[in-house]
C-alpha cells in the first residue's frame, strides 16, 4: 500500500507544471502541498494559439489515492481538450 501511495504521489507531482510562463502584466506563482502524500488538487497553464494563456485550478473532492487518481484523469482530459482546440 505504501508503494502504491509513493507511485501515486510521483505521478501527481509529474502533472504539475515545472515552470510557469511569463505573462505580461501578471506575476505568476504556484505551489502544491497535499495534506497527505497524495490529494486531489492541481493546477496547470495552457498557452493558447492567439498568445493568451488559460489557467486551470482544480480541487477534486476527497484525499488520498482515489482523489489523486481522479485528478490525473481530469488532467489528461483537459490536456486532450486543449490540444484539440489548438488544431482548429
Amino acid at each position: 500500500m505504501e508503494r502504491e501511495i509513493e507511485i501515486a504521489a510521483s505521478i501527481q507531482r509529474a502533472i504539475l507544471p515545472a515552470t510557469l510562463p511569463a505573462v505580461n502584466g501578471i506575476l505568476l506563482a504556484a505551489g502544491n502541498r497535499p495534506t497527505r502524500q497524495v490529494g486531489g488538487d492541481f493546477y496547470d497553464v495552457y498557452p493558447l494559439p492567439d498568445g493568451r494563456v488559460a489557467f486551470c485550478v482544480a480541487d477534486v473532492s476527497g484525499k488520498g489515492m482515489p482523489a489523486a487518481l481522479l485528478v490525473s484523469t481530469v488532467h489528461a482530459c483537459i490536456h486532450l481538450l486543449m490540444e484539440g482546440g489548438r488544431r482548429t
